[in-house]
């Protein structure tokens, strides 16, 4: 009884620490899906007082998914961008004072060759699915998605996490590449390309070019120097 006693409690602990630090996002987006009637009517539903060109909805699937659909409501064809054939999303939760913090960042990929695009046509629906967490602390949860500089949301949904989730952490920071921009962009900056905030890359673009062009004029000063 004690040995049984003994697992429980282990098996216990190592779900609970799991999710002690803000993690990346890592949804998976599922390639075959295609939207059944329940899925199309709740669109429509949503998009009767919607403005916005891009309406996302998330559910619970299970104990640890989240499934999020995100529809085209306009009535031209939109670009989305993917890292690794995932969606730009990351979690966000509620809180102690009822403000919405990211329990999640997104990691920048350096290679080329993750980045992608996929056309979404007037009223056509994709779906990813995304961790649910557990812990210590209940509170509201939503999905944040950036398409093409802007930022959308998800419904609300309850959930629950570990508060020590909200903490941006030295390791969650070196986790994500968060140096590496900040070096360039400023640790605002740097914070809003983790976070996927609107113009976020496009202002990190922007440092990194003077960075680049002072780095080359540097170069050239030096080479002058060492030529005479």
């Amino acid at each position: 009884m004690k040995i049984i006693f003994l697992l429980i409690f282990t098996f216990s602990i190592n779900v609970f620490s799991q999710n002690a630090e803000m993690l990346c996002n890592e949804n998976i987006i599922d390639k075959e899906y295609i939207a059944n009637s329940k899925i199309k009517t709740q669109f429509v539903v949503l998009n009767l007082n919607n403005k916005n060109e891009i309406t996302v909805f998330a559910e619970k699937t299970n104990d640890s998914i989240f499934s999020i659909y995100m529809s085209n409501n306009s009535k031209d064809s939109i670009s989305i961008a993917k890292q690794d054939w995932r969606i730009y999303l990351i979690q966000e939760a509620k809180n102690k004072d009822g403000k919405w913090k990211p329990i999640e960042y997104w990691r920048n990929s350096w290679c080329g060759n993750s980045y992608l695009s996929q056309t979404l046509k007037p009223n056509e629906i994709i779906k990813t699915d995304s961790k649910a967490y557990v812990g210590n602390y209940k509170t509201e949860i939503r999905f944040k998605i950036l398409v093409n500089e802007k930022n959308y949301y998800s419904n609300i949904l309850k959930g629950e996490i570990n508060d020590s989730q909200f903490i941006f952490s030295d390791s969650a920071k070196a986790k994500s590449g968060y140096y590496r921009f900040s070096k360039i962009g400023g640790d605002n900056i740097a914070q809003k390309v983790i976070f996927i905030e609107s113009n976020g890359v496009k202002e990190f673009s922007i440092k990194n070019k003077k960075y680049v062009a002072w780095l080359r004029k540097k170069a050239e000063k030096r080479n002058k120097k060492e030529s005479q």
